[in-house]
């Protein structure tokens, strides 16, 4: 009864709960006669079977309240929002029972609920990774038509979308599809940051000008030491870019003849070869 998958668990539970009542009860009375033996220095008796049945009792007791906690703890994780999940307590919880059922498996002699248990994790286990690589934030609505291609359905992202409607569509049958999917949306959202980080330099720079030597009409660019050093980064960045093999959705915001502004180096190329004859032009 105590093994047998066909017993109601709270009978189960219940009768667990007073075997161990009892032999608790058994530990402290012999304990209690130990401490009267130790006192008349007598030899102390001995029973060598309470804790090897303690054990015993103790590991059906978890197994029983393992599978009832497990059944629970995985019901409200499908009920719930797919991105509400937390990802971490989950890896937690499942590390948890997958150590239990071990243990539970090595204890116990052969029964029918430590499989069902592991089955269970297991399944998790395996499930696991599929749910890290969707909750994985540079997910985007380009990704996600990817991964609904993927899975032969689309959902919608509203709050029907549970981890019990990505289970029902067989996400784990495609898992290595995802992982790739998602690895994309990493490396994509990588090359945004560095567009974003180069763009925004640009955004942020001041040319400054400075009137030709004596001159109160005639100006010319000042110092452009910072803005040769941000020239030659925009002009081998876009290199850097299209070496990626994830950077096809990004060629049309990257120009292959570098971050410049229109013209910008035709800039500096007229006004070195204006300051070549200036000096024919320019009254001194």
């Amino acid at each position: 009864m105590l093994l047998s998958e066909e017993s109601a668990p709270a009978a189960v539970l219940d009768e667990l709960q007073q075997l161990q009542t009892q032999l608790q009860g058994h530990a402290e009375e012999l304990a209690r006669l130990n401490r009267f033996q130790r006192l008349f220095k007598v030899q102390e008796s001995q029973v060598d079977d309470l804790s090897v049945v303690q054990e015993d009792v103790a590991l059906k007791m978890s197994l029983w309240s393992s599978s009832a906690e497990f059944e629970s703890v995985t019901a409200a994780w499908k009920a719930s929002h797919f991105e509400s999940l937390d990802l971490a307590g989950m890896e937690d919880t499942v590390a948890r029972f997958h150590k239990s059922v071990f243990r539970m498996e090595r204890g116990l002699p052969p029964n029918k609920l430590a499989p069902k248990l592991r089955a269970a994790v297991d399944e998790y286990r395996q499930l696991l990774p599929v749910v890290a690589v969707l909750r994985n934030k540079a997910l985007k609505e380009r990704h996600w038509a990817k991964v609904f291609a993927a899975i032969g359905t689309t959902l919608n992202r509203d709050e029907t979308f549970t981890l019990q409607a990505l289970l029902d569509a067989n996400v784990t049958a495609v898992k290595d599809a995802l992982i790739t999917i998602s690895t994309e949306a990493t490396q994509e959202a990588a090359l945004e940051e560095l567009l974003a980080k180069v763009t925004s330099k640009w955004a942020a720079i001041e040319f400054s000008v400075v009137p030709y030597k004596d001159s109160k009409d005639v100006f010319i660019l000042g110092a452009i030491d910072e803005i040769q050093v941000r020239i030659a980064v925009g002009v081998s960045m876009p290199g850097q870019l299209y070496m990626s093999k994830h950077v096809t959705w990004l060629v049309w915001q990257v120009p292959r003849d570098g971050f410049l502004w229109p013209g910008q180096l035709q800039v500096y190329q007229v006004q070195g070869c204006w300051r070549a004859v200036a000096p024919s032009l320019v009254p001194a």
